[in-house]
């Protein structure tokens, strides 16, 4: 008979030695917050645009003439006394632990410094537009990336484009609580050793019934709330980067589809790839991106017999 290794239920020995049953195995899985799986997206797509010198020099170039309103930003930014004086009285006590309503108010008070970074002039913001535009950065955080970009070489970073911290409202779960086992008289003149084992085997499995109830009840609520563990895809890096790097030729570079295709096909590391594979994956990434293609590309239709 084999076991799970969590919690001990009977699996199938196929299962090699890891001997571990599926639903353990899925809450071995880490939850990540909202849109976590667009942010890794974006990740590889910065890590291939980081390759291009070019993108590199006009980056260096719009990062010294923003030096300027960026170091005046940062004396506009709330410091930590004033975060200090935020979090006083009911919010450094272990109720906010198990209270939703002050967790809330909590998060909405430090609004301020949920951000990376200070905030953008509207001067730079102009410029750093221009430059998203150029480069078909993601329209919906390009504008954010870039800015926090130029946050983090000024405090000693090298410069490079990363992904801005996205904003999202803590996971906020009740606790969980264990249901406490009732008392019971004991006898030893009349309950033997093996009745003590049976009892006590009972309230284990009744404890850990009650509590893998509560915790599946929380992880249907973190569910609900859009969290949950990253699909096997967004967890392999060099996928990422294989799909990054076509949305990069064909967005930044104008390379038709036919040869993004070749090119992936004759790469040593890369692997055959039909036309249509490569245009569904771009218009994909783009979309989920919200990377404009140039519309200059579109290749003709083809012509009817």
């Amino acid at each position: 008979m084999v076991r799970c290794q969590d919690c001990e239920r009977e699996v199938s020995p196929a299962g090699g030695s890891q001997r571990v049953c599926s639903r353990c195995r899925q809450r071995r899985q880490r939850y990540s917050p909202p849109g976590a799986a667009e942010a890794e997206q974006r990740e590889a797509y910065y890590s291939i645009l980081n390759e291009d010198a070019n993108l590199t020099g006009d980056l260096r170039v719009l990062y010294r003439k923003s030096r300027p309103g960026l170091a005046q930003a940062l004396k506009n930014r709330p410091n930590q006394t004033d975060l200090a004086g935020l979090i006083r009285g009911p919010y450094l006590t272990q109720a906010i632990l198990g209270n939703q309503v002050l967790q809330r108010k909590l998060y909405a008070k430090l609004g301020p410094f949920r951000t990376r970074g200070p905030k953008i002039p509207p001067t730079e913001a102009i410029r750093i537009s221009r430059f998203v535009a150029t480069w078909h950065l993601p329209r919906r955080y390009g504008l954010q990336d870039v800015w926090a970009s130029f946050w983090a070489a000024h405090i000693g970073y090298p410069l490079r484009l990363i992904t801005s911290q996205r904003e999202y409202e803590p996971l906020v779960l009740p606790p969980v609580v264990p249901k406490a086992p009732e008392p019971f008289p004991y006898d030893p003149n009349i309950q033997i050793p093996a009745t003590i084992r049976h009892l006590l085997d009972q309230l284990t499995r009744q404890f850990r019934e009650d509590l893998d109830m509560q915790i599946e009840d929380r992880r249907r609520q973190a569910r609900k709330k859009g969290w949950g563990p990253l699909p096997p895809r967004y967890r392999n890096r060099a996928d990422l980067r294989r799909m990054a790097r076509r949305l990069y030729r064909r967005a930044v570079l104008g390379s038709t589809w036919k040869t993004i295709a070749e090119h992936e096909s004759t790469d040593p590391q890369g692997v055959r790839v039909s036309v249509p594979t490569v245009r569904t994956s771009v218009v994909a990434w783009a979309n989920v991106l919200d990377v404009p293609l140039q519309p200059a590309l579109k290749e003709p239709p083809r012509k009817r017999g």
